[in-house]
């Protein structure tokens, strides 16, 4: 500890920070361009210059400073403000006056700061320099004649690409932000430079022109294209997202979200359902109410006939919870899911996983089984990635070979050779002792991995805990509420199921090639469909029922992400068209309640029956304690196999498209924009 005295504040102050940090915690601003504290310091704008008492060098820059001992600082004299007031002036010697037309108008640093140390008259009557604009990617507006060299871009590009793909060129007052060769810029997080920029130089395309900061609400949600589940900000107004910020938060993102969250806010709009519509007959096309009269019948009084519910993982777990008492209630309904993700075996809850665990400094092994985390999970891609930059961390990867942007490790096995491998009967086996044993391994476990290992997942996973007590074992999933699906014993789909059931309702699906193939036109003659989903595709033309419903940024409710933390989405914008609950939709059978509106109680009682989740986060002996009663409470019959075996097909990779990956992706034009230019310059796979 060190005491310093700040502009006459005395206080004691962790030793090793610097002083622009330790005014922060005191609570005194500082003006500053080119500092951030995701970034490594630069110390080019000058703005955050202060003064040291009775010292020779008078003036210090306080984001590159250590903190002193016994030493009084002053960050507003009167020194200091002409100082700001010089460097100002400087800085706006280039700029453009086009704050009218300018997107970053109303949340500009630069204004702010003019506002403070400017004047009201130049001393410069020379013409101002002209920058041409650059072409970073479909995503990213520039602007660059606004731009004040603060390099915030640069070092962010530097830190997330294994090359330096921006950077600085030309000398002096030619200096520019460029790419070299005018190559187009790929990262799944570039998008986060618009943030970064304290100017109004990168810029989103798609808020161009559209709206300014005050006329825009602000309401808190979950980002939903992920498994993480990351907290966001939307901005809207009335019924339209204009775009979507990342939230601070120390403990998932940093204020850093994947380019999926930041654009594919279009779906909200794009391609949706607007109304009620029925293929065969009228009487229920945009009626709600002869539907849900038809729907209650159905349910409650067609005995001889089975149903089949096919659930989708952006289904909430309070709709999850309601769809599954229908098959605890009702012996003829049969609840699975199409996501291959999900557990053969019974759910077991497992100690909580946490990506905080990167930060710490003894691990230095990092396995991948089969798993392109570029792909599936930006946010985890880039900490690992951050980790591996600053620390000593070997990561090796089994399975298909991925262009990754840092160093990775391939061993090109099969499945029964990675158990091989990590019994010692491969022969690796000093590799293996050396990796295992010398230091704490971790291992990020992909969607594909787990399907080869068919009912015996958790055994490999026991005896890799087994092998090393201290491992970490993160499954990977690429989108959210796997873990969901998991805890309601929701199980896969089969061919069967389809052929067993006369009625069957479909939610959140997303249209595959395995759907299509599953609900094949010409064997479909004889069932009634029904497609509750957000938007339309070429899979919902062959069913009976379209029936139109809210998205997470339209309804309010509850996730499980892969780290097994409960998270809740928040009705922001009001409904698309005639879209409905479908939670309500589904209770409605129950409790015959409106489908038109939520009261407080209601809003209440969804969070109720989840409210353990947060409890077991906290204390992971009572995952333990839980499991019996889940098993023993919540469903109808523990389905044990008496079987397990490895697929010995060889390993593969379950995202190809970073942009595509989930219902929401798919419909949104911007991320098909991305990916189609993503697709045309860059492979995800190595070129032999």
């Amino acid at each position: 500890m060190v005491v310093v005295t700040i502009d006459n504040i005395h206080a004691a102050v962790v030793d090793n920070i610097t002083i622009i940090q330790a005014c922060k915690y005191l609570g005194i601003k500082i003006p500053r361009f080119c500092y951030h504290e995701i970034l490594p310091v630069a110390g080019n704008c000058r703005m955050c210059l202060i003064e040291f008492e009775h010292d020779e060098d008078k003036i210090h820059v306080a984001c590159a400073t250590l903190v002193v001992d016994k030493v009084k600082i002053f960050t507003n004299s009167f020194l200091i403000q002409k100082v700001r007031e010089n460097i100002l002036e400087l800085l706006l010697i280039n700029h453009p006056l086009d704050c009218p037309i300018c997107d970053q108008g109303g949340e500009c640093d630069l204004q702010d700061q003019a506002k403070k140390y400017g004047t009201a008259n130049g001393r410069l009557f020379q013409n101002k320099r002209f920058v041409s604009d650059k072409y970073f990617n479909v995503l990213i507006k520039t602007i660059m004649n606004r731009c004040i060299h603060c390099t915030r871009c640069v070092r962010f590009v530097a830190s997330v690409s294994k090359d330096n793909q921006l950077g600085t060129i030309n000398r002096g007052n030619h200096t520019e932000i460029s790419t070299y060769f005018d190559k187009k810029i790929y990262s799944e997080v570039l998008g986060n430079v618009i943030d970064l920029c304290p100017v109004g130089a990168l810029t989103s395309k798609f808020y161009a022109f559209k709206a300014r900061p005050w006329e825009l609400q602000t309401s808190e949600n979950i980002d939903l294209t992920d498994g993480l589940g990351v907290k966001i900000n939307v901005h809207f107004k009335e019924r339209v997202i204009y775009r979507i910020l990342p939230k601070l938060s120390y403990e998932s993102n940093l204020q850093i979200i994947s380019d999926k969250t930041r654009f594919s806010f279009d779906a909200t709009k794009e391609n949706r359902i607007v109304n009620l519509s029925n293929n065969v007959d009228t009487l229920f096309t945009k009626n709600w109410s002869n539907f849900l009269k038809y729907l209650n019948d159905l349910l409650k009084y067609t005995s001889k006939e089975k149903f089949l519910f096919i659930i989708g993982e952006n289904t909430s777990l309070e709709t999850m919870r309601v769809i599954k008492n229908l098959e605890r209630f009702f012996d003829y309904s049969i609840v699975k899911t199409a996501t291959p993700a999900v557990s053969n075996s019974n759910y077991v809850y497992n100690i909580p996983v946490s990506f905080n665990v990167l930060k710490s400094k003894s691990i230095h092994n990092c396995f991948l089984l089969s798993t392109n985390i570029r792909c599936e999970n930006a946010l985890i891609n880039f900490r690992l990635k951050t980790k591996y930059f600053s620390n000593n961390l070997f990561i090796f990867s089994f399975g298909a070979k991925c262009n990754s942007d840092f160093n990775i490790n391939f061993i090109n096995i099969n499945p029964n050779n990675t158990l091989q491998f990590f019994e010692g009967k491969n022969k690796n086996v000093n590799l293996l002792k050396s990796l295992l044993f010398g230091h704490k391994s971790m291992f990020l476990v992909g969607e594909n991995f787990k399907q080869r290992y068919v009912n015996n997942i958790e055994v490999f996973y026991n005896f890799l805990r087994k092998l090393n007590p201290s491992v970490e074992i993160f499954p990977i999933f690429k989108n959210i509420n796997i873990e969901g699906l998991n805890n309601n014993n929701i199980k896969f789909i089969s061919k069967k199921n389809i052929i067993d059931n006369k009625y069957i309702f479909t939610t959140y699906l997303d249209d595959t090639i395995f759907l299509r193939k599953l609900f094949n036109k010409n064997k479909m003659s004889d069932k009634v469909l029904f497609w509750f989903n957000t938007h339309y595709s070429q899979l919902a033309q062959r069913f009976n029922f379209i029936v139109p419903i809210q998205t997470h940024f339209e309804e309010t409710g509850g996730y499980l992400t892969l780290e097994k933390k409960y998270i809740n989405s928040v009705a922001s914008i009001k409904s698309f068209g005639d879209s409905k609950s479908l939670y309500l939709i589904f209770s409605y059978i129950f409790t015959k309640k409106s489908i038109f509106y939520l009261t407080l109680n209601d809003l209440l009682d969804l969070q109720k029956p989840f409210e353990h989740f947060n409890e077991m986060v906290k204390n992971i002996h009572l995952y333990y304690l839980l499991n019996i009663k889940f098993l023993k409470h919540f469903t109808k019959t523990l389905l044990v196999s008496n079987y397990s075996y490895v697929m010995n097909y060889p390993f593969k990779v379950i995202t190809q498209d970073f942009y595509l990956t989930n219902l929401y992706t798919k419909n949104s034009y911007n991320m098909v924009k991305a990916s189609k230019e993503f697709r045309s310059n860059y492979s995800m796979f190595e070129n032999k």
